[in-house]
């Protein structure tokens, strides 16, 4: 067994740095597409694949009432337009909707990126064909069917409401509810989510052993159009909305806007369920490095997921979120019952704890796990180019993560650790004091 195992971290390590000793062809030369507002590409000579990634923004939020989870319908129609476009086998695209935007990413080859490219301006600027609409009702109505009455629903819920308000039309689920797909949606409130979400204001984002002919273009900040107020389920013909212009935002080094809020908040909600979930944000300073936000949201993922693990904690994660007001540090953890207090006052005291980490041998330890930890998630290209896409969206230009983490410093991360603000709490689980 030691003999294998040795073996194969050898031939894995031979194969790292085969490109490297290999001739390499040069990337492939595309055309940036008219149809894109925005347009970003990081080359990467000795990818097999390109990921390929696009945002609009224009999300979850704008569906009508009564018609909740139809711009994901709309936005899964596209994804299986592209992919029907192509041919069997030749991409492999997601398409996820959040409140305040859509993302759409796909896996193609090299020398198929300009098909790709093409399909994506026919299936987003033109009408849909009845096929894949029909093809994407029918698979949301049964990812509903078996999602029906989750617990997670209500908790999902709860959380959007804890960060947009009670009243918020980002409230309603992204993916919508089973009685709006059986009862209500129609082939034609899709097609008028779709000719709401694609006219304009696409973030194109490419990753790969791909190149922009001569400089990249259009990468400078410009104006973003906002999202409507809500998805219209009876535009005529194929007019399509107008999209109004909001101010620009900051550049990929710092915060977008912020803080996405100044009073903080705690919320309980009991329901006999069989384990508690927490949720906890801060809202960060619109002069924080992003870096520093992604090496604290790191840090306190770290924390929480100690090995060996903690027995009263199943999962817990930290990210980075971005809202319209500004960008925020998102926890949330789903534990046993009676380990809720003792988890809530865990998570709440991580930025003080973090604040306090200022020995530099320590920093540049954690430092270089969060580095690595990025690196590899990112070593997918489709997951580097969704991140630099909704950087590009909601900043106007892309974080250069490499050059960016190597500048954070230990006392710039633990300054940012004491900067964030008042946090807002969700408690989600069994009343174990019988109230």
């Amino acid at each position: 067994m030691i003999r294998r195992t040795v073996a194969s971290v050898a031939f894995l390590a031979l194969a790292a740095v085969a490109p490297a000793a290999a001739q390499l062809a040069p990337p492939l030369q595309v055309e940036a597409p008219e149809w894109a507002e925005r347009v970003h590409v990081e080359t990467r000579p000795a990818a097999p694949v390109v990921g390929v990634s696009v945002a609009w923004p224009v999300g979850s939020g704008a569906d009508a009432e009564g018609r909740t989870g139809v711009g994901q319908a709309a936005a899964d129609a596209v994804v299986a337009s592209v992919e029907a476009s192509l041919g069997a086998g030749q991409s492999e695209g997601r398409a996820r909707v959040e409140p305040d935007r859509t993302l759409l990413t796909f896996l193609v080859r090299p020398e198929r990126v300009e098909a790709l490219l093409d399909a994506l301006e026919r299936a987003t600027r033109s009408p849909l064909d009845g096929a894949p609409i029909d093809d994407a009702l029918r698979r949301r109505t049964e990812v509903l069917r078996f999602e029906f009455e989750s617990p997670v629903n209500e908790v999902d819920a709860q959380r959007r409401a804890m960060l947009y308000g009670d009243d918020d039309p980002r409230v309603r689920a992204p993916g919508g509810t089973l009685e709006d797909f059986e009862s209500r949606i129609t082939r034609a409130d899709v097609e008028s989510a779709h000719r709401a979400i694609f006219t304009g204001g696409a973030h194109l984002v490419l990753v790969g052993a791909v190149a922009f002919e001569g400089a990249s273009p259009r990468v400078e900040p410009t104006a973003v159009p906002a999202a409507p107020d809500s998805l219209a389920t009876d535009a005529p013909g194929g007019a399509a909305p107008a999209a109004p212009v909001v101010p620009e935002r900051p550049v990929a080094g710092t915060t977008s806007a912020g803080p996405a809020w100044t009073t903080g908040d705690r919320r309980v909600v009991h329901r006999p369920v069989t384990n508690s979930w927490i949720a906890v944000a801060w809202p960060v300073p619109a002069d924080l490095p992003r870096v520093a936000v992604l090496y604290l949201a790191d840090r306190m993922h770290r924390e929480l997921n100690a090995v060996p693990p903690d027995p009263g904690i199943f999962n817990a994660t930290a990210e980075v979120a971005e809202l319209p007001d500004g960008e925020i540090i998102l926890v949330r953890a789903a534990v046993l019952p009676e380990a809720t207090d003792r988890f809530e006052a865990r998570i709440l005291g991580l930025p003080a704890e973090l604040a306090r980490e200022r020995d530099a041998a320590f920093f540049r330890f954690h430092r270089g796990r969060f580095r690595a930890s990025r690196l590899i998630d990112e070593a997918a290209p489709e997951a580097a180019a969704d991140r630099m896409a909704l950087e590009l969206l909601t900043r106007g230009a892309v974080l250069d993560f490499d050059e960016a983490v190597w500048e954070l410093d230990v006392d710039e991360a633990a300054d940012a650790a004491t900067s964030l603000g008042e946090p807002r709490v969700l408690v989600f689980g069994p009343d174990l004091g019988g109230g």
